[in-house]
């Protein structure tokens, strides 16, 4: 376009001669997942990018698409950092592109594939068609940055999964990144392991019969099974029952079950 044609062009009237960005260049490049470009504006003081400049601005689009690669991979490095981290605590995960995808997910989250979850054409679904349509509303909210409540997915012959999604933050969010948000997945069908006795023991002062009697309690069993279990009278065991709540300071077995669950979740 010529200086006369950009006097007579609407844009240049009504934007381009208001900011004095009459002369535009662009450089386009890419990282395995984007495409993008960069635009610089100069006015007539520029005036027109010469075709050593548009050589030199070709030139630099190489540099960008490095740029942009080494960024995209420092950024997904630490978010699937994060996945790991998750699968060290036992906690199955699904890492989240901006379009909702998984673009990756731990040991964890693999044994729920076919166990209430599925993944087709990169994205989760669920058994139930209403558990799924919540599952894409909460991938959208993320992909939004908006906070959304947790999704229950529910199972035939199991007790339900639970569904709660964050978005990330830092570098492993950033803009050459292709994470967006990660997926946590609670399978309340599973137990954890029981409170190691010799911590209950080093922390409440326990005998080795009530740390049992506890550890027991901890993993569901009813007190009249664990009296049965161990072989003792029930008697002995609403006993020993008493002495642990004293020792813990705690008045109910929930609110004992209470306490060691939080000793679980604490960090080690």
């Amino acid at each position: 376009m010529t200086s006369e044609e950009l006097k007579t062009s609407d844009y240049y009237n009504g934007f381009l001669r208001k900011y004095d960005a009459i002369w535009s260049a662009c450089i386009g490049f890419s990282n395995d997942d984007d495409e993008w470009c960069l635009v610089m504006e100069r006015g007539d003081a520029g005036g027109f990018y010469t075709d050593r400049e548009q050589a030199d601005l070709v030139r630099f689009g190489a540099y960008l698409d490095r740029a942009a690669q080494l960024a995209r991979q420092l950024a997904y490095a630490n978010a699937t950092g994060m996945l790991d981290a998750f699968a060290a605590l036992g906690c199955a995960s699904f890492l989240l592109d901006h379009a909702g995808c998984v673009i990756r997910h731990n040991a964890q989250a693999e044994r729920l594939l076919g166990n209430g979850l599925m993944l087709a054409r990169g994205r989760l679904r669920c058994d139930r068609a209403p558990d799924s349509l919540a599952l894409g509303q909460l991938t959208a909210a993320l992909g939004r940055s908006a906070a959304a409540p947790p999704v229950v997915v529910h199972r035939l012959s199991k007790r339900p999964l639970v569904i709660q999604g964050i978005p990330l933050a830092g570098l492993a969010s950033a803009i050459f990144s292709p994470a967006t948000a990660i997926l946590l997945i609670s399978d309340t069908d599973l137990r954890p392991p029981p409170t190691a006795m010799e911590t209950t023991q080093q922390m409440f002062g326990l005998t080795v019969m009530e740390s049992t009697v506890l550890s027991l309690l901890e993993q569901e069993v009813p007190l009249p099974a664990v009296a049965e279990v161990i072989g003792m009278s029930y008697e002995t065991a609403r006993s020993h029952l008493k002495r642990i709540l004293s020792k813990t300071r705690t008045t109910r077995q929930a609110e004992l079950l209470s306490l060691l669950a939080r000793i679980q979740r604490a960090p080690t």
